[in-house]
């Protein structure tokens, strides 16, 4: 649809800016509409649209007019972190593509001369981030880990830094004969002007499949994390089918498979990789296939990146991943017809850009759809979520025939139709049981119109209002992002399978109650399935146990049928441990981090337990992006990792000490008294999740009157026990924990310690420093016991009396990690002062594997023998009738806040 708006600065009233719509359809004009009024730096109420006949009405009168309903929601469930399996994946959406567009992001806007957001901020968040948040975190993890190759219509990758080696960089190299030019390809250059093409800015090579000859490009990675890997290679009509990559990382060497007579020309993802940052990782083209004709080698690509993309000499040097798909498409190699499909050159359709980018990155007979992820504006009021296809198409009801001039892609309606049915079922089965089903609707929009894309299914989802309050909040939780991703993947598979005649297979749910504990001389892991029916996946037929070293590389180790398994490790070794569930439909997210560290005579005296489980807006880091105000972004590197026991197993090991861990729900079924000292990990758990349930602060009473020993930090543990608990819950906190709250949040990040601690080095833990998050709410204590450490403005930071260490804020923040080490060291003496650790007879090297040996069976002792500090002379039990105190200079949050 050959759709144009003409910036009319005509006055329809003292304020208004006219827009012609030129004939197009009210869905169009609304969407289109409200990019030029951000552009303007208008309101909706100042624009009017001068429609085919020639009348004039106010932009206003073409908003959907909507019902309102309000509900609190429900306590989300238990969560992992998404995680992108590595490798081809043989689940329910093997041998498909998905294309995704991430709505809205920046763009150049001539009546502000400037970029800016597509939409406003409202509520502490902008739908151009919020929804590609979504898509990126959670959604594309879902469709790869079922088995779909997944293209984005924006950068994916949300690292703002990367590596690229081109074939006419020094990193480059070639080895053999058959190599000659093969014409243009990606050209690095510092910034790309409207019209430029990455992809016809340099060079690249050709080389003869079959040759045995060797194209090598090596990169060091700019980050310590997962970070996608891509490939870049030049279409060719005699392209062979198996292009041969070999990926060789210190920690993995993978082989990857390529048929390059399709999507070449552009950047394509591989994998995630997990790297240390300065690792070197070396890609290879091997020339070792069976097909005949030609393999071309150019550019390839680690991380996301910042944007080099510019409009009219500006670039907007913020990850890459916040630009539009206008900016983006360029990046990608597309043609200026594919972002300037309106022909306004210096421009262009930011909403247009994206389907005319999937019908051109499509190749034929490739069997995919799309779906693009937005957000609602209507009233303030409305609410609830709908579904929009082009209408038409041959298994459309005539109810909703064609918008556009021609009728959708047939399959549009019925995956449009499944995707909503399972984002209404989950949306309230989880959180609002009356979330309002908006039904699937047609409409004309240039992301569903087949005259831009008339290779595929598309759909385009409105998930939620963000000018509602209530929506807002949801659209900004990640857990409701994450279930309602999980709801799109489920509508694609339900899609593919219907096509197909065959029963819909959903990847399973990550495990659960997850712990890695000593037994006869050797580790063992254990976990349950995680839930499956409803808004969940399908049962597990079998888990995949991943292990590191350091929590930072993971690898398959091996898979197994049964919800157990041993560890191979040696005396000595540390061995983080998640599973992933797998079935017909694919694999699951991780669980929750584990691990242990194997002593030679199979007795770990120390037991962490992983108690952060929050996973909600609060918990976000707040952002400050250019030319808007502040909002809080879903950064799954900086929020919860479900990791929480890794540094503080770490910092056990490398004081010389053995541990198990647990997460805390599986926590319950462990005998705490079989350890010296437990270490409860709160992070920044809350009271929506508790730091303590009354269950856990009784086990840990009775633990503690057995001569157990206990270290707990986190930032809201007085918080939510003190401030915001029950009678038993404050009782908890002052006669066990030993201390009442002070300030609610110490208002410093700088810590020194002092008592024990006294000259262990600075503890700060701002993420400057080297914390993992941000932490926005350290608790200050006030107690009578000795302290341990303070915060710079003097409020105590933690505190140690009776058998009991509490920190103010989470241990594993502190930035310095040869400081948490040195802090644990001494926690662990001063709690668990006989106990000596053996020797380890080898010294093992990080991520050395081989039989299992040490320890007898019953090696394993009891506390009262490890002389632990409660059941040293004088300890006695008179920390049990210390009575309340008074909370002294409480300020922060009202007592009315919930989190």
């Amino acid at each position: 649809m050959n759709l144009m708006f003409l910036l009319m600065f005509a006055a329809w009233g003292e304020t208004t800016t006219i827009l012609d719509a030129e004939g197009a359809s009210p869905a169009d004009t609304w969407e289109l509409a409200l990019e030029r009024a951000t552009g303007l730096g208008l309101s909706v109420d100042q624009i009017a649209i001068r429609q085919a006949d020639g009348t004039v009405v106010p932009l206003a009168s073409l908003r959907p007019s909507l019902p309102l309903g309000l509900q609190r929601p429900s306590k989300s469930a238990a969560r992992s972190k998404p995680v992108t399996h590595p490798g081809p994946v043989d689940g329910a959406l093997a041998g498909k593509a998905v294309y995704i567009s991430q709505c809205h992001g920046w763009y150049w806007y001539d009546s502000l001369d400037r970029f800016s957001t597509q939409r406003g901020v409202l509520f502490s968040t902008v739908e151009d981030f919020h929804n590609p948040e979504g898509a990126n975190a959670f959604l594309i993890p879902y469709l790869h880990n079922a088995g779909a190759q997944v293209f984005s219509a924006r950068e994916r990758d949300i690292w703002g830094v990367s590596a690229i080696v081109d074939d006419a960089d020094d990193a480059y190299t070639e080895s053999g004969t058959s190599f000659q030019p093969a014409g243009s390809g990606w050209g690095r250059q510092a910034s790309y002007a409207w019209g430029d093409n990455p992809f016809e800015a340099g060079t690249a090579r050709e080389l003869r499949a079959g040759s045995g000859d060797v194209a090598s490009w090596t990169l060091t990675s700019p980050a310590t994390g997962a970070i996608a890997l891509y490939l870049s290679w030049k279409s060719h009509p005699a392209a062979a089918s198996d292009a041969h990559y070999r990926i060789t990382t210190p920690h993995h060497v993978l082989h990857r498979w390529f048929d390059q007579g399709v999507h070449g020309d552009t950047w394509i993802f591989v994998d995630d990789l997990d790297l240390h940052e300065g690792d070197t990782v070396v890609v290879e083209l091997v020339a070792d296939g069976e097909d005949t004709g030609v393999l071309t080698a150019d550019a390839v690509r680690l991380g996301g990146g910042s944007e080099t993309i510019s409009r009219h000499g500006d670039v907007m040097s913020t990850p890459r991943w916040q630009s539009g798909a206008n900016l983006h498409a360029q990046f990608l190699g597309a043609p200026t017809s594919v972002y300037a499909a309106f022909g306004d050159p210096g421009n262009g359709s930011d909403s247009a850009t994206r389907s005319l980018w999937a019908d051109w990155e499509h190749p034929s007979g490739e069997d995919a759809v799309y779906l693009s992820w937005h957000s609602n504006a209507a009233n303030g009021e409305a609410r609830g979520t709908v579904t929009y296809f082009a209408g038409g198409g041959s298994d459309a009801p005539s109810s909703l025939p064609a918008d556009c001039s021609t009728g959708a892609v047939s399959g549009s309606y019925g995956l449009a139709q499944a995707v909503q049915d399972h984002i209404v079922q989950a949306a309230r089965a989880e959180w609002e049981s009356t979330w309002q089903d908006r039904g699937v609707k047609t409409a004309c929009f240039n992301e569903v119109n087949p005259s831009f894309n008339d290779e595929m299914p598309s759909v385009l989802v409105e998930l939620a209002f963000h000018d509602n309050a209530t929506d807002a909040a949801f659209l900004k939780n990640p857990a409701f992002r994450q279930d309602m991703a999980r709801a799109m993947y489920k509508g694609i598979v339900d899609h593919f399978a219907g096509e197909a005649g065959t029963q819909p297979h959903y990847l399973p749910e990550p495990p659960t109650h997850l712990r890695v504990v000593h037994q006869d001389g050797d580790l063992v892991a254990r976990w349950e399935p995680g839930p499956s029916g409803g808004m969940y996946g399908h049962e597990a037929t079998g888990f995949v146990v991943q292990t590191s070293p350091d929590g930072v590389i993971w690898t398959d180790d091996h898979v197994t049928t049964q919800p157990a398994t041993r560890l191979s490790a040696r005396p000595g070794e540390e061995v983080y441990v998640r599973i992933v569930a797998e079935n017909a439909g694919g694999r699951s997210f991780p669980s929750e981090v584990a691990g242990a560290r194997l002593s030679p005579d199979g007795f770990a005296p120390v037991l962490v337990v992983g108690a952060f489980d929050r996973y909600e807006a609060s918990i976000l880091p707040s952002v400050h992006p250019p030319y808007i105000s502040p909002v809080i972004q879903l950064d799954p590197r900086r929020t919860n990792t479900f990791d929480i026991v890794v540094p503080h197993g770490r910092a056990v090991s490398e004081a010389g000490w053995f541990f198990d861990a647990a997460t805390d729900e599986a926590a319950e079924d462990l005998d705490l008294t079989d350890y010296a000292m437990v270490i409860w990990a709160t992070g920044e758990e809350s009271t929506r999740d508790e730091t303590f349930s009354r269950a856990q602060q009784e086990r840990i009473e009775a633990y503690l009157l057995s001569g157990g020993t206990l270290f707990t930090s986190g930032a809201e543990i007085l918080w939510d026990l003190d401030f915001k608990g029950t009678d038993a819950d404050r009782a908890f906190a002052a006669d066990v924990l030993g201390a009442t709250l002070g300030e609610d949040a110490a208002g410093t990040t700088v810590v020194e310690g002092v008592g024990l601690l006294e000259g262990i080095g600075r503890m700060d833990f701002d993420e400057a420093d080297g914390a993992p998050y941000p932490v926005e709410y350290p608790d200050s204590l006030v107690s009578s016991r000795p302290a341990i450490a303070m915060y710079a403005n003097g409020q105590t930071a933690g505190v140690l009396g009776e058998g009991v260490a509490l920190m103010g804020m989470p241990f594993e923040t502190i930035g310095d990690p040869r400081v948490r080490a040195d802090v644990m060291l001494r926690l662990m003496e001063e709690l668990v002062p006989d106990y000596v650790p053996p020797e380890v007879p080898d010294v093992v090297a990080p991520g050395d594997t081989g039989s299992t040996s040490g320890g007898s069976a019953d090696a394993r002792r009891p506390i009262s023998s490890m002389g632990g500090c409660s059941t040293r002379p004088g300890a006695g039990l008179g920390w049990l009738l210390l009575g309340l105190l008074p909370v002294l200079g409480r300020r922060g949050r009202a007592a009315a806040t919930a989190r």
